[in-house]
């Protein structure tokens, strides 16, 4: 499933919307945390990324893919 987060999250930023695209990536967390809290999953799909966003800058991956 992350593979599919990162590539959406991507092509919102490159089209230039990146408050947007650091909003879906937290409305994408906030969905996980609610699963795992309710034992649909067991953890995010994205966590092995540490993701800084900001707005203003470029959303950076750090981590492998």
């Amino acid at each position: 499933m992350a593979p599919q987060i990162v590539e959406a999250i991507k092509k919102i930023e490159e089209r230039g919307a990146r408050e947007i695209a650091a909003r879906s990536l937290q409305n994408v967390s906030q969905v996980f945390r609610y699963a795992i809290a309710h034992g649909l999953v067991t953890r995010l799909p994205t966590s092995s990324r540490q993701i800084s966003s900001s707005p203003y800058q470029s959303l950076t991956w750090h981590g492998s893919r």
